[in-house]
């Protein structure tokens, strides 16, 4: 049997993406940049949301500022699919604006 939760949103992060890429499941990892060249990662698994920030241009996201850790979804759930990750993190309406399809 399959079910289906829908998370809590977390806090919105006020990040201006570029670019963000990525899927796959337990963990689902995203990598992208913001337009001022700062690479982003985000992990989600074991409910658990996780968004690294670089701290400059050219850094590493992993060892940068931690934007986010939140637990979310099921204590077992290790899937988020990118739109369910930017509606998550309120950023639809920027990347719809940039024209990435979600």
């Amino acid at each position: 049997m399959i079910t289906f939760h829908t998370p809590e949103v977390p806090p919105s992060l006020n990040l201006d993406l570029r670019e963000l890429d990525g899927g796959g499941s337990c963990p689902a990892q995203f990598h992208g940049a913001t337009h001022d060249g700062r690479s982003v990662h985000v992990r989600y698994r074991g409910r658990c949301l996780r968004v690294d920030i670089a701290k400059a241009s050219g850094d590493d996201a992993i060892h940068g500022t931690n934007g986010l850790d939140v637990l979310i979804g099921t204590p077992l759930d290790g899937t988020m699919i990118l739109g369910r990750l930017f509606a998550d993190l309120d950023q639809i309406r920027e990347v719809a604006r940039e024209g990435f399809d979600v």
